[in-house]
């Protein structure tokens, strides 16, 4: 059917709200750059201009692993951030994150319109909920024109049932946009490939009426527009090696490297540990996954096959893995609306339409509001925050400039997200152990997971590459206990500290850091001998929408760096004076309280710290670290049976939350031991051996369990055979 244009009266109101709507998007998309990947993408990017050649991500490391897999799809990407750095710095880069989503959801909302272009509320509404979905996967990075390429590409194949115009030739050239910057271009070709299996289902259920030449005719032309974006798929540089990219990719991290998918949280399945990440995207999800679904039984008798196809498509796409929530959101947020549209275009929908605008201007104003003030991304316990610049926490700034002014030069021992800054600003000077897409190499990668945990001697890795220096950005997980090893190395002196990153130098090259004297955080001494610390006030994340927090969030993520850090030096009396900084600056941060409640049960503090991780608690309960960290304070003292039932809640509560996570079994397995409940403990620790084959903490634990707690020889040898089999 022909489109129709829209009433006058109509096209205000489609004006306005597309107007709100795109207003929104530029709030969603104006924070600063903090990604640890950009840096990298950034010296790939000169590295291309410079050389004329397209660097393999080992180029920038000292470290010698035989490469598995050579990623060189993102080529065209990497250039273009480099010129928009070039052309403006940080700000170009968001300006470039502007100018990509706009046009993204500006296909969102056309599509949601509906067939007769009436529908542009619904397109509105439920284009805020992809919005919220889809956030996470605003960086600067590949996926942000592969979202891009994905809303326009749906648009182009749903407008050409009507339109059959040459736009819709326009996916193979953006196919050969997308095989050159991002390792997801096979979606373009699935789309495609969606579309072609549509038109046979039209033409199947056409084929005994008067539009069965019509569809047939269709089928041919969509066949060829298949073919032409197959073809675009070998227009690059590598022409075989970043089309059949993906797929190796895909070998790698599921077939031939599991562990993989364990140790990037990314990549795990959306409702897998949900606490871990942000929660307004999940939450959005949810009203996706059920307004989409829904949207289908009330537009039954008008359902488009193509339409059904890449929803059910991208429904299991994105149930595979959290990063891919973006791709559903440009994709079933617009069939959704576009279902809406064409169910509710007269009648009872007419009706529904000002109140639905009304609805959608306060939420819009809301969301804009609370995303400009901050108060989204606190409430998420992300560190972005709104800006045009780079953001000064994320990156190791000072440390690398302090190195810089050292003279230090050669290889430095880095943690992915410090090696992707020192790649950037300091390459060849100084060359880092690890970056951000150091991960590409499965064998480096599994090295530098072992030696950060310390299943792998990191002085092996100081001797074979003459180690000058570390660089370590003490906020990562993974570096905390890496920090507490190496502060016991008298080979090495810690020489520079900031609330972002230390530096470590060779004993003797460099005065040592003198870190600060109680007496410079005397104001949260009293507090230290169990005085109550300040009321909490509002919970954390629901401060007034309109009110900037972002300054206060900093002071108190910094301080909260620093008391993480100095507690992995060994210093607890300044790790919880930075903790009661950090809850003075923003008293509603449940990692301050949870910090400062463990700071204070080390320390033999027991109501203090029973305290502070309830208060933990009471700002998010679902908190797997407070929940452990209360189970065993609990655990301790449990000298009544409520006690120990309570004790026991939180230890199973974090495993549950949790339940990938080795540590956790083995507090719970801790609990139960010290409540001689053995035959659970050793579940718990049977359990915890499967989780990662490379940890031998809970066979170490549960080998002792069965010699000397149980007394069974039997399943202790098993157990020894085991670890030694994995020792191999």
């Amino acid at each position: 059917m022909p489109e129709i244009a829209p009433p006058p009266a109509n096209r205000i109101l489609d004006r306005a709200l597309l107007i709100g709507f795109l207003g929104v998007v530029l709030a969603f998309s104006a924070f600063d750059v903090y990604n640890y990947d950009v840096p990298i993408y950034l010296r790939k990017g000169l590295w291309t201009l410079e050389h004329g050649e397209i660097p393999t991500p080992d180029r920038f490391l000292f470290a010698d692993f035989k490469e598995s897999i050579r990623g060189k799809e993102k080529w065209l990407f990497q250039l273009a951030v480099v010129v928009a750095h070039k052309a403006l710095g940080w700000l170009g880069l968001v300006l470039f994150r502007m100018g990509v989503l706009l046009p993204a959801f500006f296909f969102v909302y056309l599509l949601g319109r509906g067939p007769d272009r009436s529908g542009s509320v619904w397109a509105g509404l439920v284009g805020l909920v992809a919005l919220v979905c889809a956030h996470e996967r605003f960086d600067v990075r590949p996926e942000l024109p592969s979202i891009l390429y994905t809303a326009a590409s749906l648009f182009l194949l749903t407008r050409d049932r009507t339109a059959r115009d040459r736009w819709v030739w326009a996916t193979a050239g953006i196919q050969v946009l997308w095989v050159n910057m991002h390792s997801s271009h096979p979606i373009g070709l699935g789309l495609v490939g969606f579309a072609f299996a549509g038109a046979i289902v039209r033409a199947f259920l056409a084929r005994h009426g008067p539009a069965a030449a019509d569809e047939r005719a269709y089928v041919v032309r969509i066949a060829k527009v298949l073919a032409a974006v197959a073809l675009a798929c070998f227009v690059s540089p590598a022409p075989i090696g970043n089309a059949w990219y993906p797929f190796d990719l895909f070998l790698h991290l599921y077939r031939k490297a599991p562990w993989f998918s364990e140790a990037i949280y990314e990549i795990l399945p959306p409702f897998h540990a949900p606490e871990l990440f942000p929660t307004w995207a999940l939450a959005a999800y949810r009203i996706l996954l059920v307004v989409s679904c829904l949207s289908f039984v009330v537009n039954a008798r008008r359902v488009d096959p193509f339409h059904l196809i890449a929803h059910v498509a991208f429904l299991v796409y994105s149930l595979s893995m959290r990063r891919n929530l973006s791709y559903f959101a440009v994709v079933c947020a617009p069939i959704a609306a576009w279902n809406l549209s064409a169910a509710l275009s007269d009648g009872a929908g007419r009706r529904l339409r000002p109140f639905a605008a009304m609805v959608f201007a306060v939420a819009g104003v809301w969301l804009a509001a609370v995303v400009l003030g901050n108060g989204f991304y606190q409430a998420d316990r992300s560190t972005r925050r709104t800006g045009l610049g780079l953001s000064e926490l994320a990156y190791p700034l000072a440390a690398d400039r302090w190195l810089a002014g050292r003279g230090v030069r050669g290889n430095v021992f880095t943690n992915w997200d410090a090696g992707s800054w020192l790649a950037f600003t300091s390459f060849p000077e100084r060359v880092p152990f690890m970056h951000s897409e150091g991960d590409y190499n499965m064998d480096l990668f599994d090295a530098y997971r072992k030696t950060m945990s310390g299943r792998l001697d990191y002085r092996d890795v100081v001797a074979r590459y003459d180690v000058q220096a570390f660089l370590l950005r003490h906020t990562a997980g993974d570096v905390r206990p890496f920090v507490a090893r190496l502060a016991k190395d008298p080979a090495w002196s810690l020489a520079f500290a900031d609330a972002t990153a230390g530096v470590w130098l060779k004993a003797g090259t460099a005065p040592a850091l003198v870190l600060p004297t109680e007496a410079e955080v005397r104001k949260a001494e009293p507090r230290l001998a169990g005085e109550p610390a300040p009321s909490a006030g509002e919970e954390y994340g629901a401060e007034s929408a309109l009110g900037d927090r972002g300054a206060a969030f900093d002071r108190a993520r910094a301080a909260l760096n620093l008391g993480s850090f100095y507690g992995a030096l060994g210093r607890a009396d300044l790790e919880a004076a930075q903790y009661l900084v950090s809850i003075d600056a923003l008293p509603g941060l449940p990692e301050a309280h949870n910090n400062l409640g463990a700071c204070f049960a080390q320390s033999g503090l027991v109501a203090p710290a029973e305290r502070e991780l309830r208060r933990a608690l009471a700002l998010k309960e679902d908190y797997p670290s407070a929940h452990r960290n209360l189970g065993l304070l609990l655990a301790a003292r449990a000298f009544r049976e409520e006690d120990r039932s309570e004790a026991l809640g939180h230890l199973e509560r974090a495993v549950a939350l949790n339940p990938k996570e080795v540590a956790a079994h083995l507090d719970l397995a801790r609990g139960l031991t010290g409540f001689d409940e053995l035959e659970r403990a050793a579940a718990v620790l049977e359990t915890a051996s499967t989780l990662d084959p490379d940890d031998p903490r809970a066979d170490t634990v549960l080998l002792e369990l069965y010699r000397e707690g149980l007394r069974d020889s039997a399943r202790a040898e098993a157990v020894r055979r085991r670890m030694e089999e994995r020792g191999k």
